[in-house]
């Protein structure tokens, strides 16, 4: 069975997919996974499917896009716990699913741009939507937020959402909206004092949420996005601009009893596994750190397989003695690295650094800052974070590390025929 698309619908159809991945990802997890099958059919029930495949197999880089989730099906071959195992496969899908689909198009600016603005788009009605919900529907007092622990629980409960994994929605966007506003010129008029606004309006909320990795890796990103377009527009005040308002952000949020509570908690807790009802997210990191390396010291060639690693860690709480808050909500690793290190062994961790590194190496060769700043912004939050622990991490990071390799693969082969027709 095929589809009699034309060209342009076949594309057409693709990118509208993609719209609604985009689109859908801070929403609901059925609905992007179903955008995600629209997209898989298109590419499937096409007569030129065939081509399509040759082109994947013609890709220089494409073992390396799929590499991690290869790895991940070879643990599997050695697992015990085949359900478990089962389960991340499936929420690791498109690892393998984004690479090969994307390999049979080309994504223009115009293209990409769309996709950033349906995701951005998302974002602000998630933000507005949670603000709405708490302060109307569910009568939630301006006194209750002078506790910590209000500010994110009230704020994320509307998007049954976690305030990590929703700030770092929330702060890359805010590059997007950078990314587009300069590289469509906005500066010069209306749309740059909205997207102004916006960036504004984002990250007050991501600092209501205080995220910690999130917020310091952002500042780091803010100051690479200042040196580019600096050095780009030879303007280098933003330079100064950029140290001045990373200087004043970090000087409010040690600041802020909201976020310094995040900063004391660091200080003031023992460096200790937690023991009974006595723990914090500090000592609960402490546990796991504590975990993960005893279990490293023994499994670090091969990993537990793909669906044990959970076993093993619970196993670890209950018989150190550490709090059963450990266990009875199954704490991962909390580190992407030590999520691969620890599930896949060596060839794991190997593979996804080598994915991560692949992806820096192409954003600095096609000088694509927002390209560069998403890798150092998802390779830093995976230092406390595991991203590709979940759908809503996984198909984040895939799906716009994804666009970007085969956005600059189509930036390089635009760049190659020009010099070739200048020569001519």
């Amino acid at each position: 069975m095929d589809l009699n698309f034309t060209k342009v619908g076949r594309k057409d159809l693709h990118v509208i997919g993609l719209l609604l991945i985009a689109f859908s990802l801070p929403f609901s997890t059925q609905v992007n996974s179903a955008a995600i099958i629209f997209i898989l059919l298109v590419w499937l029930l096409d007569r030129d499917l065939l081509v399509k495949i040759k082109k994947v197999f013609s890709n220089k880089f494409i073992i390396i896009l799929i590499l991690y989730f290869a790895v991940c099906l070879l643990g599997m071959l050695y697992t015990s716990n085949q359900k478990a195992g089962i389960g991340y496969l499936t929420k690791s899908f498109s690892l393998l699913l984004f690479p090969i689909i994307f390999s049979s198009y080309d994504y223009s600016n115009k293209v990409l741009q769309k996709i950033l603005l349906a995701f951005v788009l998302a974002v602000f009605c998630c933000i507005t939507y949670s603000l709405v919900m708490v302060f109307y529907f569910h009568n939630a007092l301006i006194e209750e937020f002078s506790l910590y622990n209000t500010y994110r629980e009230l704020l994320i409960k509307p998007l049954t959402f976690h305030p990590t994994y929703f700030s770092i929605y929330i702060l890359f966007s805010i590059f997007c909206i950078i990314y587009l506003v300069f590289i469509n010129k906005w500066y010069k008029g209306f749309l740059g004092v909205v997207g102004l606004l916006l960036v504004f309006y984002f990250f007050a909320f991501s600092l209501l949420l205080s995220a910690r990795m999130p917020l310091l890796s952002s500042f780091f990103c803010l100051f690479i996005t200042a040196v580019f377009y600096s050095i780009k527009l030879k303007k280098y005040i933003f330079i100064f601009v950029a140290l001045a308002v990373i200087v004043s952000m970090l000087y409010y949020l040690f600041n802020n009893p909201m976020f310094n509570q995040r900063i004391l908690e660091i200080r003031e807790t023992a460096l200790k596994p937690p023991v009974g009802i006595y723990h914090n997210s500090i000592n609960l990191r402490i546990g796991i750190l504590t975990c993960t390396f005893q279990e490293l010291r023994s499994q670090w060639l091969l990993g537990t397989g793909t669906g044990d690693m959970q076993d093993v860690l619970n196993k670890c709480y209950e018989s150190n003695g550490y709090s059963d808050v450990l266990y009875k909500l199954s704490f991962n690793t909390h580190s992407a690295y030590f999520d691969a290190f620890l599930r896949l062994g060596v060839l794991g961790l190997f593979s996804l650094v080598l994915l991560f590194y692949y992806s820096f190496n192409r954003a600095i060769k096609t000088k694509d800052v927002l390209f560069l700043n998403f890798i150092v912004f998802i390779a830093t939050a995976c230092i406390t974070e595991s991203i590709l622990n979940s759908q809503k991490g996984i198909v984040f990071f895939t799906l716009f590390n994804s666009l970007f390799i085969y956005h600059s693969h189509h930036k390089l082969s635009t760049i190659k025929i020009r010099n070739n027709a200048d020569r001519i």
